[in-house]
């Protein structure tokens, strides 16, 4: 397990106990000797830290020299930033266990002072903005301000220009980067949004090949995006690509799955799709039992009435291709089902 030494007593602690395991340790002051520290003022051994230098300068052009002498302190520590990423991260963690927004919103607020706090030559600085973007766009989906969402796109945008073609996590910043742009388009309806999007969608497929964590995460929101294309423009190639994108992000993500759901449900779209250009049953047929699965998968509420909408939809569209009844008995029932899903 990594360890840190604390600078001033030099005991030795487990990393992942005090600070961030993806924060860089270079000085580390523990709890207790933090109590002597802002007690005494600030520590020499800290003026070693790459930040010590980028917040004296910092703060030095933003006091006059009166209110300096009054205070030899820097007002903010270089351990402060470790802080705030530890902090942040539990927050983030409670809103996921929780949804509570109060959470997300205090958890956006000491982002954006950990932002203030690095230099963009800092190697944390990209994943700090691309986590600060992606906070910001769940607090749109949640609210609605479109004015989150662009900032989100603004922070992800810069998050991706810290991170070249040969940049380990450059994958992460253009999934997250697509996101945004993609519920800007939706938004907004403008279509070079969605051509970029796709652009971005792209180049992360490329970037993860078959064995990679990420891959199917790539697959499938290219996917969406080519379905996405071909509502707007009637490209059937889209529309195959898309298919087959959905089909082998599938394969990617087993019935222990938990994003397994999503495949399904978005396959199930395609194929229903296809079926109303091509007539070919086999899509309908697949389409179906992909709904199927998908509420045997996730009966929550909310899910579970947009997947029976779905393959009330598709059963329906079956009985007056082939004229089963029984088709029409459940695509009924399956809509009243929707419907009592929505009244609670």
């Amino acid at each position: 397990m990594p360890t840190v030494r604390c600078t001033r007593c030099s005991e030795w602690h487990h990393q992942s106990c005090v600070i961030a395991l993806d924060v860089e340790p270079l000085t580390y002051i523990c709890a207790r000797c933090q109590v002597s520290v802002n007690r005494v003022g600030w520590n020499s051994s800290e003026s070693n830290h790459p930040l010590f230098w980028f917040l004296k300068e910092r703060d030095a052009e933003q006091v006059g020299p009166d209110q300096e002498a009054l205070d030899p302190r820097p007002p903010l520590l270089p351990y402060r930033y470790a802080s705030l990423r530890n902090f942040v991260f539990a927050l983030d963690t409670r809103f996921r266990k929780q949804g509570d927004l109060k959470d997300l919103e205090e958890s956006i607020q000491y982002r954006r002072e950990a932002l203030e706090l690095i230099p963009v030559s800092y190697r944390s600085r990209s994943e700090s903005l691309d986590d600060f973007g992606c906070n910001l766009r769940t607090l749109f989906e949640h609210k609605g301000d479109l004015k989150n969402l662009e900032e989100s796109i603004h922070y992800c945008r810069e998050a991706l220009e810290l991170r070249p073609p040969l940049h380990p996590r450059r994958v992460l910043s253009l999934i997250d980067l697509g996101h945004a742009l993609l519920a800007y388009y939706l938004q907004k309806g403008a279509f070079e949004d969605l051509e970029e999007c796709i652009r971005y969608a792209q180049e992360a497929l490329e970037l993860t090949p078959p064995l990679h964590s990420h891959r199917s995460v790539s697959l499938h929101n290219l996917a969406l995006m080519l379905q996405e294309r071909f509502e707007q423009t009637g490209d059937s190639e889209d529309l195959e690509e898309g298919i087959r994108y959905h089909q082998e992000a599938l394969e990617l993500r087993p019935p222990s799955h938990p994003y397994r759901l999503f495949s399904l449900h978005n396959l199930g779209i395609a194929l229903h799709m296809r079926f109303c250009q091509t007539g070919d049953i086999e899509d309908l047929d697949e389409s179906i039992r992909c709904f199927q699965e998908v509420l045997e998968l996730f009966p929550a509420p909310q899910a579970a009435s947009v997947a029976q909408t779905n393959l009330a939809i598709a059963l329906s569209t079956r009985f007056h291709s082939k004229g089963d009844i029984e088709d029409l008995d459940e695509s009924i029932r399956c809509h009243q089902e929707a419907l009592e899903l929505r009244q609670t």
